[in-house]
């Protein structure tokens, strides 16, 4: 996965944000909708942890590392109420 770039022009992050590819896959991998029928969309930290995530078990996958301590990571989650 690539490093995370910081986009401070709105132009730019607009291009960016919504080329296809970019909003298909927030929309159909990134989105929920809760039991009262509204969307939620996952921040973007949140989706560079699932993305981490998922490339972990892929590559731990691949070199039949799965079950064993190399392949190992934790996962840490809090959720926050203001």
């Amino acid at each position: 996965m690539g490093r995370i770039k910081s986009i401070p022009d709105l132009i730019d992050f607009t291009k960016t944000f919504l080329a296809k590819h970019t909003i298909l896959n927030v929309l159909t991998k990134y989105c929920v909708f809760t039991s009262e029928y509204s969307l939620l969309v996952m921040r973007p930290y949140q989706i560079v942890a699932t993305e981490r995530i998922l490339s972990r078990i892929e590559i731990s996958h691949n070199y039949k590392k799965t079950g064993t301590l190399e392949a190992g990571g934790y996962i840490w989650h809090t959720t926050g109420r203001r």
